[in-house]
């Protein structure tokens, strides 16, 4: 999944790789300086916006999980769905899961589609507690 958050993904792997170690080698140094450098990583990412860092967010989590789509497991409110899917699309993701569990999650989905995606179907992905769970496959594009 090649997108605008990748170099800024790589860039916080190879940031906390530094970090990792310098502190086993016990360089205060450059722990220090890893830690200057994961802060103006977050500032810049700051600085691209609200939408780009709730998108980051996401793919992060998605590259740490090893999951192909980015997931939204949160519950989303109807009036966020519309923005959320233009911001997808200016940002290059084509596809995108949805594990959302809460009692509205159907109605989400369904103004996802009404919003111009599609819904691909039904996938396994990793959550968050290595656990692998069901999730709706959309494509955004």
């Amino acid at each position: 999944m090649k997108t605008a958050f990748t170099e800024d993904w790589k860039r916080e792997e190879e940031i906390k790789k530094a970090y990792h170690t310098a502190k086993e080698k016990g360089d205060e140094a450059g722990m220090e300086t890893a830690r200057n450098d994961i802060r103006e990583l977050n500032e810049r990412i700051a600085g691209k916006g609200e939408a780009y860092c709730r998108i980051y967010r996401s793919y992060r989590d998605a590259m740490e999980r090893g999951n192909d789509s980015i997931d939204f497991s949160e519950s989303i409110w109807a009036n966020e769905v519309e923005g959320l899917i233009e911001d997808l699309r200016r940002f290059g993701i084509k596809t995108f899961t949805f594990s959302s569990t809460w009692s509205s999650s159907v109605k989400t989905a369904w103004l996802f589609k009404k919003n111009g995606c599609t819904l691909e179907g039904m996938v396994e992905i990793n959550g968050s507690d290595c656990e692998k769970i069901p999730a709706y496959l959309f494509r955004a594009s």
